[in-house]
């Protein structure tokens, strides 16, 4: 586990809450700290944005007093389900765009289906490593424009579908 601070401009409504007693400030905090944690995960671009995913734990200070702070459970930051598919590739064996698939992040399930101009199914993968390379039945396809259907769901959340057409340059 990360421990990350990450600085924060609370203010808290109640300020004589505050000399009452240490319970009272620990639950304005905590009520602050949420309201900030809330804060964080609406709009990053407040708060510090973190690039790397894991487990972590937020302090969070009282403005003006750095003696004054609270320190949250544990904060899960999950990788966002994303799903990026190029219009054309090049299997012509110059080691670039050899083949054609998806890449993303956070993909649970997947599966990708390409389909020549007369609707014959030419290409099945489960796998987001298994690309196509532009071959059927052994034999590298013409240039042409086929159609694609792809098919996913995200770790944590999200799904995705899309038929779309690839355009193979040879």
């Amino acid at each position: 586990m990360k421990s990350t601070i990450v600085s924060a401009a609370l203010t808290l409504r109640s300020h004589e809450h505050l000399e009452k007693s240490t319970d009272s400030v620990s639950k304005t905090l905590k009520i602050a700290l949420v309201v900030f944690l809330i804060g964080f995960i609406a709009s990053p671009s407040v708060a510090q944005e973190l690039s790397n995913t894991g487990k972590y734990r937020v302090t969070a200070y009282k403005k003006g007093n750095n003696t004054v702070y609270s320190t949250s459970n544990q904060v899960d930051v999950l990788e966002k389900f994303t799903l990026y598919i190029p219009n054309a590739f090049t299997p012509n064996g110059d080691g670039l765009n050899e083949t054609f698939g998806p890449v993303g992040n956070a993909v649970n399930k997947f599966s990708m289906l390409i389909f020549n101009r007369w609707g014959q199914m030419i290409f099945e993968s489960e796998d987001m490593n298994h690309q196509w390379d532009g071959t059927y039945k052994g034999e590298k396809v013409q240039t042409d424009t086929y159609v694609y259907k792809i098919f996913a769901t995200g770790e944590e959340s999200g799904s995705f579908q899309k038929t779309g057409k690839i355009t193979v340059i040879i």
